[in-house]
């Protein structure tokens, strides 16, 4: 009987994997390739790898803008500061900013995670773009808010 080339037919037909040449299957029934992607109702395939990768570039890309964004509002909103109290007060706001910004992000990545099953393609396609528009926000807070 000639080796079986399709590798669903092994794992479903565990008789037709016996029937191969040397007796036993090639590869073991629970490889790491089936553990590291997932089915969705649709029937496609989809990679966690990516869709984790995916999912923590939005995070990141979020939590950038958020940044940048809560800057903006705190430097608009509050004025000058006094000189005798900016130094301590700067490093409060900054970690404040920091943190708040940390959160949206991951749940940016945590809402990206979600849907990315179906979404994944026009989620990679989307990132591009907002890596630069949030670029863009970073460079115009950096300059007229430093």
């Amino acid at each position: 009987m000639a080796p079986l080339t399709n590798r669903d037919e092994r794992l479903t037909n565990p008789a037709a994997a016996i029937d191969e040449p040397n007796g036993f299957r090639d590869e073991p029934v629970g490889t790491i390739d089936e553990f590291e992607r997932s089915d969705d109702e649709s029937g496609m395939r989809h990679d966690v790898r990516a869709r984790a990768s995916l999912a923590i570039a939005w995070g990141l890309v979020v939590a950038a803008g958020q940044y940048a964004v809560l800057r903006a509002i705190e430097a608009v909103t509050s004025g000058p500061l006094e000189v005798a109290v900016a130094t301590p007060s700067a490093h409060i706001a900054f970690f404040w900013r920091a943190a708040t910004a940390g959160y949206g992000g991951g749940l940016a990545a945590l809402v990206v995670a979600a849907i990315a099953g179906r979404r994944a393609p026009a989620l990679a396609r989307a990132l591009a773009p907002a890596v630069v528009t949030v670029a863009a926000l970073l460079a115009i807070q950096a300059a007229v808010w430093p």
